[in-house]
């Protein structure tokens, strides 16, 4: 049995970092378009997009047929994020990582606090998992699940 047609595509996550100071930075105001409502440069192939997720900068990629032009789309973004950031402030980069700690000052807004997009379900009982509460912890994570957990 073979299997054809098969696409993959992505919504990765990354921070917003100062370079000087090497904090993150909270994209909330820096980054435009919104879950479910990704903004789409005039300068952006179709099929990608960039919206914030938490305090994150998230961005959508094309579905594609081979490992190349995965790779490819997702170096696009993050150059295509590196300089979009740096133009609002050179001091301004992207950091790619799992989970960073940031600065209170960064978690103000009730966006900051909110993780999760959707419900989230235990494979075990079936049913919804609590959904974590984001003004405990000061730690953020790509794909925002159960920081305080890590």
């Amino acid at each position: 049995m073979s299997i054809k047609d098969i696409t993959i595509g992505a919504d990765p996550e990354l921070f917003i970092i100062n370079k000087k100071t090497g904090k993150v930075v909270s994209s909330i105001g820096l980054i435009p378009g919104e879950k479910g409502n990704p903004w789409v440069g005039e300068d952006m192939p179709t099929g990608f997009g960039l919206e914030i997720d938490n305090i994150l900068a998230e961005f959508n990629i094309p579905p594609v047929t081979d490992g190349l032009s995965f790779v490819n789309n997702i170096e696009y973004m993050k150059k295509y994020i590196e300089r979009f950031v740096s133009e609002k402030d050179p001091n301004l980069g992207i950091l790619c990582a799992a989970s960073q700690s940031v600065p209170s000052d960064q978690l103000q807004s009730d966006e900051a606090k909110q993780f999760g997009c959707s419900v989230d379900y235990n494979a075990y009982t079936g049913g919804p998992n609590p959904k974590p509460k984001g003004e405990t912890t000061n730690l953020r994570s790509a794909g925002q699940r159960r920081p305080e957990a890590q």
